[in-house]
């Protein structure tokens, strides 16, 4: 059965590369927790278990991720502090710090590729008008391909057109290389290696040098050394 993608995934990809390039989290799961904050804080939030967040991450930004993974990101946010007897987390509202430049960082990026979507519908009515265009399908394929070039869908010859064809927008082209690396972070947390004890499928990831030190857990003085 064909994946499908949350539409708002291709904006979360990108926040969470932005919030990877400002250096100041140590690891890709310090990232997930401004994601989980901003949903506790713009829902007000009081209590909730990991299935609860484990949904709520899907429904707002479209990440699926196991219990485990979200479990490791909210034992890092002071304001949270787990129940014992349930197994639930409790917040204080007042120990929880808002991130203003996240909101402001979501908005940004939700406009971007909302624009970058909107430019790629419009150039396959523009270029393509003789053929019937399905557009949430070709946004579900152009989701599908910024995560893996290689990906047999229908529209795949229509996307490395439109793509080919903007080489030379640097916009278009910083939006699409910002949403390729995010979901780089983000499927380092999503293959939880250790439950599955295997991928369970191939995977071929491009990283730059930065991404992948972070994956394998070297950072700061750790990744100084190495090099």
């Amino acid at each position: 059965m064909k994946e499908m993608y949350s539409p708002a995934i291709l904006a979360s990809y990108a926040t969470f590369k932005e919030l990877y390039n400002e250096g100041k989290y140590r690891s890709p799961y310090q990232i997930l927790a401004e994601f989980i904050k901003y949903i506790v804080l713009t829902e007000n939030t009081y209590s909730f278990s990991l299935v609860k967040m484990k949904q709520d991450l899907k429904r707002v930004f479209g990440f699926e991720l196991p219990t485990a993974v979200i479990k490791t990101a909210v034992k890092g946010i002071d304001g949270i502090t787990r129940e014992t007897a349930t197994s639930g987390y409790v917040v204080n509202n007042k120990q929880l710090i808002k991130n203003a430049e996240f909101a402001s960082l979501r908005r940004e990026t939700e406009v971007e590729n909302l624009e970058l979507s909107k430019l790629l519908l419009d150039y396959a009515h523009e270029h393509h008008s003789d053929q019937y265009i399905q557009e949430d399908a070709l946004v579900q394929d152009f989701i599908a391909y910024l995560i893996d070039e290689n990906s047999n869908t229908k529209n795949h010859d229509l996307i490395s057109e439109f793509i080919l064809k903007n080489s030379d927008d640097v916009r278009i082209q910083e939006s699409i290389e910002s949403i390729r690396q995010g979901a780089v972070l983000y499927i380092g947390l999503n293959y939880n290696i250790s439950e599955t004890g295997s991928l369970g499928k191939d995977l071929t990831l491009y990283l730059d040098t930065e991404i992948l030190f972070d994956l394998v857990g070297y950072n700061g003085i750790s990744r100084g050394q190495t090099l």
